[in-house]
């Protein structure tokens, strides 16, 4: 890839591009979610959703080892400077394995209840896990020579990272509430605190002069810190979602990362810019001289690619650079917005074969009209138009948020939707839209945004303000605190979350006096066996036409299948763990009954996190790794209006507890008090699902201090759909 994004004609530029080397056979399509290669980039293990662990040889691309552990997640990988021990994390231990021997050669116990990030230090004497012992985040520290056993304790709920300096010197750790905390290996205390992630740190690495640290947030944002000052020096954006895995090339010149948004990027350290990127491509892993990188698809194959650099020559504006090395199936990085400077939209790409892209709403900004808006404050904008071109459509983003893209058979032409955040200060947005040959086509467009008006006693709605709603809204509530199997540990407020769910939405407060009884369904407990569930499913809801709206809140357990761990599963009040398969309720018959429903819009809120082990104290079921977002890409083919908001993303704990209401959820107290009114942002009276969410996020997020943010599907759905009427 091109260092910039147009060239004119015959100028030469520095290019830097990951070229395809070879692919190896992987896991028989099996979903991998970790891969470690040795500091010399000869040996690559990687490891799959069931717990198979494989060595192979990067340079034959053959399979040498493999290790067996519990059929469960793997959740990170290390390999040693010698490729001798390999260190596994998982959801109750870190496991330490001989490569040579092919088994295991120790553990690390204790009571760590989320394996989430492990660590060799560099001259193989040190083993680091990290994560959580149930009351706050902890990073446990095993010395390979004598045994010993060390706890670090960074004063938070729980530690999602972990890294040590070249030298051995420092560990750092990553801490939920935004930290990054450098402890001294040798003394076992805390030497410095890096501050500035919004949200988790997901991923560290040391740049091998142990001066440069990179840090990864759960928001995409990568920071570039100075350890000895204790400054961050750089800001690194382009990643859309949670950053998965960081690493820098031996000459420290280059960084390579990952994140859920199922894109790695390459980055110039010097001048903090994106030089190169590859989709469908997570995880990725990096050693050797010269440098190696590995990445895993979804489809279980691992990519192996090799960084080249050189001088290209540009034909012509607009299409690839001559001499370059074999393009990757990237997207390439959107050129930063300049300010609009007139009311015509500035306009990138478009002209030098770029993507198509036409605005549909607002109609300000579609065909020849007016380009510049004005837009109330507080509010979000919705934006919907079309895009095509002859390569492919990959994404859109909205300021460098991406949209729902819906695309043709062919994959060239399609629709999008996204909403763009308002505020007093905002006053341009720009649409980008990607190639699947990297050209990109961005338009800024003005805006104005005013303060909104404040509200009247007119304003005030009565319980006919959604008078002109044609259809019926339907609702299977159901909430399970008490189960039958004693391997399944009860929760103390699931049943009262959908009881309160279930009067709200009875009551007047909900609009048009409330939703009818005979149009709702409540399974508490001993009525929500997994026979009662699937008919509210599946014969229940199927009464909706296409006219109305139906809305399904859970609250309870939910797990993989230990021996399919893609296979999710919602527990039933009768269901048996030793018979998940047949006595619980897949995620697949969710979804198939959302599709089976005829209502135009359909709204899904759901406490029931999925882990690799159910019954952590203090909260429901344990998040490990991604399987929320697996969740949400399987509930998100659901077609129609839809949205799936459930209580946590990756890594994290969905908790409970008194402090709450009395007795709640943390997730469904903040969707109660922002339907009784909290929610209202632009204080028209009306809650909105959009407000709703957006209230209930910021508000758990910030209550929990970053340990639990609850997550919202990328599907297309009406922001603007009327959840309360506020009339106190």
């Amino acid at each position: 890839l091109l260092t910039s994004a147009l060239l004119p004609a015959r100028i030469s530029a520095q290019f830097v591009s990951l070229a395809e080397w070879k692919t190896l056979g992987g896991h028989g399509g099996t979903y991998i979610g970790a891969l470690a290669l040795s500091p010399d980039g000869k040996l690559l293990a990687s490891a799959d959703l069931n717990g198979l662990i494989k060595v192979w040889s990067v340079e034959t691309g053959q399979e040498l080892k493999r290790l067996r552990g519990p059929n469960e997640q793997i959740t990170a990988l290390a390999l040693g400077p010698d490729g001798k021990i390999l260190v596994s994390a998982h959801s109750l231990k870190t496991k330490i394995w001989s490569v040579d021997a092919a088994q295991e050669a120790g553990s690390i116990a204790g009571p760590m209840a989320l394996g989430m990030g492990v660590a060799i230090s560099p001259d193989g004497k040190w083993v680091a896990s990290a994560g959580t012992d149930g009351s706050a985040g902890a990073v446990i520290l095993l010395s390979l020579e004598s045994g010993d056993v060390a706890t670090l304790k960074p004063e938070a709920v729980f530690v999602p990272s972990v890294a040590f300096s070249p030298d051995g010197r420092w560990l750092a750790a990553g801490t939920n509430d935004g930290s990054v905390v450098v402890f001294d290996v040798k003394s076992k205390t805390e030497a410095k605190r890096l501050s500035g992630h919004p949200g988790q740190v997901t991923a560290l690495a040391f740049a091998k002069d142990g001066k440069t640290l990179a840090s990864g947030g759960d928001d995409g944002a990568i920071f570039l810190w100075a350890v000895d000052q204790g400054a961050r020096t750089a800001t690194l954006e382009g990643h859309t979602a949670m950053i998965t895995r960081l690493a820098f090339t031996p000459d420290g010149k280059r960084l390579i990362s990952g994140s859920i948004d199922a894109n790695t990027k390459l980055w110039a350290v010097d001048r903090r810019a994106e030089v190169g990127a590859m989709s469908n491509a997570n995880y990725p892993a990096l050693g050797g001289e010269p440098v190696v990188v590995a990445t895993s698809a979804l489809d279980g194959k691992i990519k192996l690619w090799r960084i080249q650099e050189g001088l290209a020559l540009r034909a012509t504006p607009g299409t690839p650079a001559a001499g370059a090395p074999p393009a990757l199936p990237v997207t390439e990085a959107a050129a930063q917005p300049q300010p609009p400077a007139a009311a015509e939209p500035e306009r990138r790409g478009e002209d030098s074969g770029g993507p198509a892209l036409d605005i549909v709403e607002p109609a300000e900004w579609g065909g020849a009209g007016r380009r510049g808006i004005q837009a109330v404050a507080r509010q979000s904008l919705r934006i919907r138009g079309q895009v095509r071109h002859s390569s492919g459509v990959s994404a859109v983003k909205i300021n460098g948020a991406r949209a729902a893209l819906t695309l043709d058979e062919s994959g060239t032409s399609g629709t999008f939707v996204g909403f763009a955040p308002i505020d007093v200060n905002l006053r341009e947005i720009e649409v980008a839209v990607w190639g699947n040959d990297g050209r990109v086509t961005a338009r800024v467009y003005a805006v104005q945004a005013s303060e909104p008006p404040p509200p009247t006693a007119a304003a005030a709605p009565t319980t006919g303000a959604l008078r002109g709603f044609k259809g019926k809204r339907w609702a299977v509530v159901v909430g399970i605190s008490d189960y039958v199997d004693p391997d399944i540990p009860d929760l103390k407020y699931a049943d009262d979350d959908a009881q309160a769910v279930y009067d709200f939405l009875r009551s007047p407060d909900a609009g048009l006096g409330g939703i009818p009884q005979d149009q709702m369904l409540l399974l508490l407990n001993e009525k929500a066996t997994a026979r009662n569930i699937r008919s509210a499913l599946f014969t229940f809801l199927k009464q909706s036409t296409e006219d109305d709206v139906v809305f399904i809140y859970i609250a309870g357990h939910g797990m993989p299948d230990p021996e399919r761990l893609k296979n999710l599963y919602v527990l039933a009040y009768d269901t048996e763990l030793k018979d998940l398969a047949a006595t619980g309720i897949p995620m697949n018959d969710v979804n198939e009954a959302i599709n089976a429903a005829y209502a135009r819009n359909k709204i899904l809120f759901a406490d029931a996190c999925h882990s690799a082990g159910v019954g952590v104290s203090g909260g429901r079921a344990v998040n490990i790794n991604q399987i929320n977002q697996v969740f949400l890409d399987a509930i998100s083919s659901s077609t129609g209006g839809f949205v799936a908001f459930t209580a946590s993303e990756a890594a994290q704990l969905s908790q409970e507890g008194e402090q709450w209401g009395g007795g709640h959820g943390v997730f469904t107290h903040f969707i109660l008090q922002g339907l009784q009114g909290e929610a209202d942002e632009d204080r028209d009276y009306i809650v909105t699902l959009g407000e709703l969410m957006e209230y209930a996020r910021d508000r758990v997020r910030r209550e929990t201090r970053n340990a639990q943010i609850p997550t919202i599907s990328q599907t297309t759905y009406d922001r603007y759909w009327p959840m309360a009427i506020v009339t106190r």
